[in-house]
């Protein structure tokens, strides 16, 4: 288990990276980034209040003193920084070449429109926004199939795309592995932590069996803060290296570079012999 004070670390170094370079020039990729960047920013300020619980005093049914270790919202929260992790990496850093990486972008961007429409016919909306919506869809799914780079995609790929299906053919699991997640790390990362984001049967068991505020506790300051700094680590890592401004900003501390380049090591190694010496700096 690690202590607080790297956790913390990790998190105020992420905010600010994000927002030293808020509304400083960068190019569509790098944008693109700080998104990615600030998203799992947000989810580690939550994840510190559920790691820090503060009583409960407006609700006398649990009692003024009652604190809620809730590792299970914990683990919901670490499995969205997983996947907004692999998909940053999917995006942005994975395409080697220029016209994949725009072409990844255009996918990216086609699949919020495409989503934001699904969501706003099933409510059955018809307001301006949504028009304006449908509008940059078309014309992004335009610019992606006239480009070069979707004409020298297999039949298969293009029909995929077509169907405005996101990243086709890509398995979460292997995204995680090609991003250099151990093959073991990635598999328990995704299986565990569905078994949160799902309420699966394995997860309810978890919280039946909680013996006491000392256990639940254990639970909580266990995997979860494990888990939650290194995707946090990992992501601001994976921002600093495509832009330069943040990279300045985290090169200033030796302490901070270590704990990052330390995650960067931890994650190619074997799970089936996790313990301490996987995540010491």
């Amino acid at each position: 288990m690690l202590d607080d004070a790297s956790f913390v670390k990790v998190l105020g170094s992420a905010l600010n990276v994000s927002k030293q370079t808020t509304e400083q020039s960068c190019t569509r990729g790098q944008r693109e980034g700080s998104l990615f960047l600030l998203k799992n920013c947000l989810s580690g300020l939550t994840l510190f209040r559920i790691f820090n619980p503060t009583d409960f005093s407006e609700f006398p049914q649990v009692g003024p003193s009652f604190k809620v270790n809730d590792f299970p919202t914990a683990y919901v929260i670490i499995r969205t920084m997983f996947e907004t992790y692999i998909n940053m990496y999917y995006v942005l850093i994975e395409p080697k070449r220029e016209a994949e990486k725009e072409h990844r972008l255009d996918l990216w961007e086609c699949h919020g429109y495409a989503q934001t429409l699904i969501m706003g016919k099933t409510f059955g909306l018809q307001d301006d926004a949504l028009k304006v919506t449908e509008g940059n869809y078309r014309q992004i799914k335009k610019k992606i199939i006239s480009s070069d780079f979707y004409k020298s995609l297999s039949k298969k790929k293009k029909e995929s795309i077509k169907a405005d299906e996101w990243n086709p053919n890509v398995n979460k699991v292997a995204l995680a592995i090609r991003s250099g997640f151990h093959p073991t790390q990635a598999r328990f990362f995704y299986k565990f932590l569905s078994n949160y984001a799902h309420s699966e049967r394995y997860s309810l068991m978890q919280m039946g069996e909680v013996k006491s505020p000392q256990h639940s506790e254990g639970l909580l300051n266990s995997f979860p803060k494990t888990f939650a700094e290194m995707l946090l680590a990992l992501t601001v890592n994976a921002f600093a290296k495509m832009y330069s401004p943040a990279m300045d900003l985290i090169a200033k501390d030796e302490e901070l570079l270590k704990i990052l380049n330390g995650w960067e090591k931890a994650k190619r190694k074997d799970f089936t012999k996790w313990d301490d010496e996987l995540v010491k700096y």
